[in-house]
């Protein structure tokens, strides 16, 4: 249970600026997009405002079969947190189960 406040408090910190993920900004070509970086992905809800397990599977197996370095869905939340490179992140987002997709970190102080 605290582990699942503590996850939830960083979501919290690292939604409040809504930074766009730096992997997945169209920079020009290079190494910058080969490097794997850690995500929060929250699957959609379906038509009865409930999030099956079959959905969160299908995203899962989608980061593992493309590498995801390390996949952790959240026990009785639409949250995964992976590592992974921007590759495998668009074939998550390809799935049409992902609701959102946010860069896990923290924002610049302003």
């Amino acid at each position: 249970m605290l582990k699942h406040l503590v996850i939830l408090a960083a979501i919290g910190v690292a939604s409040c600026s809504h930074p766009e993920p730096a992997s997945l900004t169209t920079h020009g070509a290079g190494n910058h997009d080969m490097q794997a970086h850690r995500y929060v992905i929250t699957v959609a809800q379906d038509e009865t405002g409930a999030v099956p397990s079959e959905r969160i599977e299908a995203v899962v197996q989608a980061l593992q079969s493309h590498n995801a370095e390390s996949v952790e869905a959240l026990e009785g939340l639409p949250t995964i947190i992976v590592t992974a490179r921007p590759d495998a992140i668009r074939a998550a987002e390809e799935t049409g189960f992902v609701l959102v997709v946010q860069a896990d970190g923290l924002s610049a102080p302003q």
